[in-house]
C-alpha cells in the first residue's frame, strides 16, 4: 500500500494478506510516528547537519533520546512547508 502524505512525499507499507489496514489508520500511524535526525534528513533529501542546525536553531521540535534526536512526522512536514514557502 502507498499512502500520498503530501505532493512529494509518499509511504510505501508492505502489508501482508492477512491484515486489513485501513488508509486512515495508516495515516494516523505516520503521523505519529517519531524519526531520527538521520531519517528526517533523508526524508527531506537534505544534509543531516542542515536538519540538527535547524533543530538546535529551534526550528524543528524535538526530543532527545540519549544523544539522539526524535521528530515528529508532523513537526517535520511543517519544517518542510516552511522551507518550501522559503524556496518558492
Amino acid at each position: 500500500m502507498q499512502l500520498l502524505l503530501s505532493n512529494k512525499i509518499s509511504l510505501n507499507f508492505n502489508i501482508k494478506n492477512n491484515m486489513n489496514l485501513s488508509p486512515e489508520w495508516v495515516k494516523a500511524f505516520a503521523e505519529h510516528a517519531e524519526l531520527s535526525a538521520r531519517e528526517a534528513a533523508d526524508l527531506l533529501n537534505i544534509p543531516y547537519a542542515e536538519i540538527v542546525k535547524a533543530i538546535e536553531a529551534g526550528e524543528i521540535p524535538h526530543r532527545k533520546a540519549g544523544k539522539s534526536y526524535k521528530i515528529k512526522f508532523n513537526d517535520l512536514m511543517a519544517y518542510k512547508e516552511t522551507i518550501d514557502r522559503a524556496e518558492s
